[in-house]
Parts: structure tokens; C-alpha cells; sequence
């Protein structure tokens, strides 16, 4: 596994991500990129931004007690944290205007007396349907969001220069 010190609890990164009061909105993918505005280096990039997204558990702390031996939960005051990774406009905005296809960007699935169905129809989605389905108890499921997100899909760029 990979092996990066983290940059403790006075860290620039960790002072960013803690910032916001407790309900108030934190622009996660703001924040970010302002913090790695003058960075070139990937792997440095991906490393503060998965330090930002564990805060104020440090990278050090992670892989000496979590990575690939027990799980880490972050409990956070905020439930705002990572707000603009995906907001529930966003969801909207993606069923309602973008097209989706059944199975490949998104599916409709249930679980009841322990079986799971999957109700997908054939093509293109009928945003009407799918917030039906939705209010009658079913799960949406957006596969790949970041095909048509961004920002998401810059996150999870920088991301992949860490990992």
C-alpha cells in the first residue's frame, strides 16, 4: 500500500477543511481548488485532497490505522462538508435535463421481502418516471455522475494522481 506522511492537524489543508461553522455551507471542491491553485505536481494535489476529505483524521494517522485493516468513520458537525460534490439540485438537474440512459447512467431499483428488483425501461429516461418511482420508495441510482459533472469528474482527476 502507499505510504505518505500526513501533514498533522496545523497543516494549511486541514485548517481549510475544518473552516466552516457547523451547518453553514463548505464548498469542498471551492475550497480545493483554491488550495491547489499554485500546486503542479498530481500526486501532491491527490494527497492534500484526500487529506481534506479525511480531516481532521491526517494521511499519517490513515495509513498506520485504517488503510486496508479497519474502516474510518468521520464524523463531522457539518453536514454541509461535501455539499457541491453532489447536491440534490444537481440529481435534479441530471434526471430532469441531461438525457440519461437506462443502465448505463442510471437505474431504478427496489428491495422488498428481501429481493432486490431493478425497474429500468429501455433508452432514454422519462424524468416523470423516474421521480415517481422515486416517491413510491424507490432507490436512484446515478452511475458515473461525473460523465456530466465537472467538477466531480476534476476531484476525481486529482484523486486518481494520489491513488
Amino acid at each position: 500500500g502507499k505510504k505518505n506522511p500526513g501533514k498533522g492537524k496545523d497543516s494549511a489543508v486541514g485548517k481549510k477543511a475544518g473552516a466552516a461553522k457547523s451547518g453553514s455551507p463548505a464548498p469542498f471542491i471551492k475550497t480545493a481548488m483554491k488550495v491547489f491553485e499554485h500546486e503542479s505536481d498530481s500526486t501532491s494535489i491527490g494527497a492534500k485532497l484526500f487529506e481534506m476529505m479525511i480531516a481532521p483524521v491526517t494521511l499519517k494517522d490513515f495509513f498506520d490505522n485504517y488503510y486496508e485493516k479497519k474502516p474510518l468513520h468521520v464524523k463531522r458537525n457539518n453536514p454541509s462538508y461535501y455539499h457541491d460534490w453532489l447536491t440534490m439540485k444537481d440529481v435534479r438537474r441530471l434526471i430532469d435535463t441531461c438525457g440519461l440512459e437506462w443502465g448505463r447512467e442510471i437505474d431504478v431499483t427496489s428491495y422488498r421481502g428481501g429481493v432486490r428488483r431493478t425497474h429500468n425501461g429501455e433508452g432514454v429516461i422519462d424524468p416523470a418516471r423516474v421521480w415517481s418511482m422515486h416517491q413510491s420508495g424507490c432507490s436512484v441510482r446515478l452511475l458515473r455522475p461525473q460523465r456530466r459533472m465537472n467538477g466531480m469528474c476534476e476531484m476525481l482527476s486529482l484523486l486518481e494522481g494520489f491513488w
